[in-house]
């Protein structure tokens, strides 16, 4: 019985300690089987570049400086003639800036306002002045009750190019030679286009015991029209009529605006013939209302001219356009 029970402790001892010492079945890991359009690859995620860019600053606008207008106080012996010729400017602009202006009535003292200076403007092609080519016709003196000469004449442009601001200086002279007077006189209108005439006119004061005079006149001053500026050019005088009783004269009829601009003020210009053809007289008449595109205006003026009697009359109107905002 003891050997028995022996060995029988014997084999479970052995049978524990194989059981300690033998390891365990490895555990298969279970494989996970793929769906149909599902993709387990890990995607790296984009790399996002982020560039820092600073704009470039526009320039600022300079602003222009706001042109000042000029006031000029008359003095004795001024003409609007005299003040536009010094202040490169014109009547019309100077009319334009004034509507109470008279010319005829100019007082010491009184106060004007003229058109700031152009300003430059740079130009490529900026075109070259030529010489003008105009010349002297139809040359006239008359005698006043008071002994003063009234001189007439016109100025007649040959050149291709339209001229401006011409001007003439009459000398006159007595039956020995002698010079008696002299004066100078601007042609109006302001701007002589190409092939036309003008006139001009002037009282001279002379001696009351001068004799009889002869007139010489010549061209001392005038340029090439460049640019325009504010001047306006597409009038036209329509319908004029010339009525004479005995030393007086009326001239009326319609100025129309054939342009696209608006114009500002007019200045209208009458040279006056006699029934020779000789020029007897000038005349000129300020209109300061708007006039529209397409629009027409009556004009009507009455005058005395040196000459006597008038049996037609050429008019010249000019303008001053509205300057574009």
């Amino acid at each position: 019985m003891r050997l028995i029970l022996f060995v029988l402790l014997c084999v479970v001892l052995i049978g524990c300690n194989s059981a300690e010492t033998e390891p365990p079945p490895p555990t298969a890991t279970p494989t996970a089987t793929p769906q149909i359009g599902v993709d387990f690859a890990t995607r790296v995620p984009p790399t996002v570049a982020v560039i820092q860019v600073t704009p470039t600053p526009l320039p600022t606008p300079t602003p222009l400086p706001t042109a000042t207008p000029i006031v000029y106080t008359i003095v004795e012996g001024d003409t609007l003639w005299d003040v536009a010729w010094l202040n490169y400017t014109t009547i019309e602009e100077i009319v334009a800036n004034n509507p109470d202006v008279r010319p005829e009535t100019l007082q010491i003292g009184q106060q004007l306002i003229l058109p700031p200076p152009a300003t430059p403007v740079f130009q490529d092609g900026r075109a070259t002045p030529v010489p003008i080519s105009v010349d002297v016709t139809n040359l006239r003196t008359y005698r006043t009750p008071v002994g003063a000469v009234w001189v007439v004449g016109e100025i007649r442009n040959r050149g291709e190019a339209a001229a401006e601001n011409v001007r003439v200086e009459i000398a006159l002279l007595d039956n020995a030679g002698q010079t008696a007077g002299v004066a100078q006189a601007w042609v109006v209108p302001g701007v002589i286009p190409s092939g036309e005439v003008a006139p001009f006119s002037v009282l001279v004061e002379l001696a009351p015991d001068t004799g009889a005079i002869n007139g010489v006149a010549s061209v001392i001053g005038g340029s090439t029209v460049i640019d325009l500026g504010t001047r306006y050019l597409d009038l036209v005088a329509e319908n004029v009529q010339v009525d004479s009783a005995e030393n007086r004269a009326t001239i009326s009829g319609n100025v129309t605006n054939t342009g696209t601009e608006t114009v500002a003020a007019l200045t209208i210009v009458a040279t006056l013939y006699d029934i020779q053809g000789n020029v007897s007289g000038t005349m000129q008449l300020f209109q300061t209302e708007p006039l529209q595109p397409g629009a027409t205006r009556a004009f009507n003026a009455a005058v005395a001219p040196p000459g006597g009697t008038v049996v037609s009359a050429a008019v010249h109107v000019q303008g001053v356009r509205i300057p574009l905002p």
